[in-house]
């Protein structure tokens, strides 16, 4: 099996003719090789913000069930489906990045106009979330400034202390957030 496999790539007409008809990915044969950013579960499907497989999905089975879980909600719903995910996500900042490239690369993909419009607006909510993590490290940032000079030394200033303002701030600045839109 493995001749016929680097007969194919050493073909140029061949390796596009396979491209073309299996798609771009079609001799990777390890699923669940991928970094789960959107959680999953094995088996049947239930009411609930997962997505659900047979069994262990290739990585473009796990980004195309994604998507169109994506696009199979309104609006609202999917912002609350990416934020139970972002939630559930312990590095925000790599998360951000990783829906927003795989969002970016599905709306050149998609025709159909609603869900291009229902993948941008998920866009922009990446986009505010990463705003967000931005405000909250120099929130942090500024408030270890404010408060360096009432202490004379600078171990005085307690980490969770910080943490525990700037938390406070920014939640206010969500909620007012969350007002508007």
């Amino acid at each position: 099996m493995k001749k016929w496999k680097q007969m194919i790539m050493d073909n140029m007409f061949l390796r596009n003719a396979c491209s073309d008809i299996f798609g771009r990915y079609y001799f990777i044969k390890e699923r669940g090789n991928f970094k789960p950013y959107i959680q999953y579960k094995i088996g049947p499907p239930e009411n609930d913000w997962y997505l659900y497989f047979r069994k262990l999905p290739y990585p473009r089975q796990y980004n195309k069930a994604f998507i169109q879980r994506l696009v199979a909600l309104d609006p609202s719903q999917a912002i609350n489906f990416l934020s139970f995910h972002y939630k559930a996500y312990p590095n925000r900042e790599e998360f951000i990045n990783c829906l927003k490239l795989t969002l970016i690369e599905s709306s050149c993909q998609v025709r159909d106009y609603l869900q291009r419009h229902k993948i941008a607006k998920a866009i922009m909510w990446t986009q505010l979330q990463s705003d967000l993590l931005q405000f909250d490290k120099s929130l942090k940032a500024e408030i270890q400034n404010l408060l360096q000079p009432t202490f004379n030394d600078p171990d005085d200033i307690m980490e969770h202390e910080v943490h525990q303002i700037s938390e406070l701030v920014s939640s206010g600045v969500r909620e007012r957030l969350k007002k508007s839109i």
